[in-house]
């Protein structure tokens, strides 16, 4: 390959023919060793230097080596260290998000709602006006205006606490009612904040603090966006909603994340989006309620990794965000 201490003009249209390439500039040698050059721009003498670096292995999907583009076309950056190892730095260090040393915990409270533990005459029906005020109470105006038996069950604990709550129960029970109890507790205390400061002259709901519905499939996603922009556009605080599934472009993810009040996606969308989100962690960090739908997914030998991923990295965030 071409010596290292060769050096070159500096060149400024990648469309241009390269003076410096050769067939050995990219060759592989008898030890199966991938030789690269890598170009390198020094901005005090406007000249490019290209050095060879070595991946040992070509099944490698990362190769550690120097980049650098013209000094013309790079002039505000300030310097260009010896190895770029990693894109960027990350935006929150390791020892925030580090797990703490393992705590025996109480096992959950389990509440079995039947025949058998809770009779029919013994149950109680909240009405809508008397869990929620205005202006979230809109949220189930034209629908019904008092909880079932299951929702009700449940409405102590969604609307009184931040406790993590698991439902299990058959189709048609009103599992969907209950995620829409969390968001209205959620928004309702958003509202309770935002009344005490100057902004609640403009009754517009500031972005900061999300809501992320997870669900197994793109049509369950679109059934639940479809209903809920619907209705809370009624509320009329600027609640925005964004539907982010697989065929969305990552720029345009990103920008609906920050913009939005109500994220809708699948799990395998999420974890990608996430897996970086040490560099975006004030973004990520501002989901504070988080609805996961057919989370018996979980069992799912084909799926089940990816959900289970998704929670394990939600709860790292969260950690993060305590410390």
């Amino acid at each position: 390959t071409t010596s290292s201490d060769r050096s070159y003009e500096s060149y400024t249209d990648f469309d241009n023919d390269f003076p410096w390439y050769d067939d050995d500039d990219l060759k592989v040698n008898e030890s199966n060793e991938l030789k690269m050059h890598t170009v390198i721009v020094d901005k005090s003498k406007g000249s490019t230097q290209i050095p060879p670096c070595t991946a040992t292995n070509l099944n490698d999907s990362v190769i550690n080596c120097e980049i650098g583009v013209s000094s013309q076309e790079c002039s505000d950056i300030e310097s260009i260290g010896p190895s770029f190892q990693h894109e960027r730095k990350a935006e929150i260090e390791h020892s925030y998000y580090t797990p703490a040393p393992y705590d025996k915990r109480p096992p959950p409270i389990i509440h079995r709602l039947s025949l058998q533990s809770r009779p029919l005459h013994t149950r109680t029906q909240f009405l809508v006006r008397n869990l929620f005020k205005a202006p979230v109470i809109k949220l189930w105006r034209n629908n019904f205006d008092k909880f079932n038996h299951l929702q009700s069950e449940v409405s102590s604990v969604l609307v009184n606490t931040n406790d993590m709550v698991v439902v299990s129960a058959p189709t048609g029970a009103g599992k969907t009612a209950v995620f829409e109890m969390a968001m209205a507790r959620h928004i309702a205390s958003d509202l309770d904040v935002l009344k005490q400061s100057t902004d609640w002259q403009q009754r517009q709901l500031p972005s900061y603090r999300k809501i992320v519905y997870i669900s197994p499939s793109k049509a369950l996603c679109e059934e639940r966006y479809d209903d809920w922009s619907r209705r809370l556009a009624e509320i009329k605080i600027g609640i925005r909603a964004a539907m982010i599934t697989g065929d969305a472009e990552p720029g345009d993810c990103y920008r609906d994340i920050a913009t939005s009040h109500l994220i809708l996606t699948t799990p395998e969308k999420w974890d990608s989006l996430t897996r970086r989100w040490t560099e975006n962690y004030t973004l990520f960090a501002s989901v504070k309620l988080v609805m996961v739908d057919e989370v018996h997914l979980l069992g799912d030998p084909s799926r089940g990794s990816c959900l289970e991923a998704v929670i394990c990295r939600l709860k790292t965030i969260f950690r993060a965000t305590q410390n």
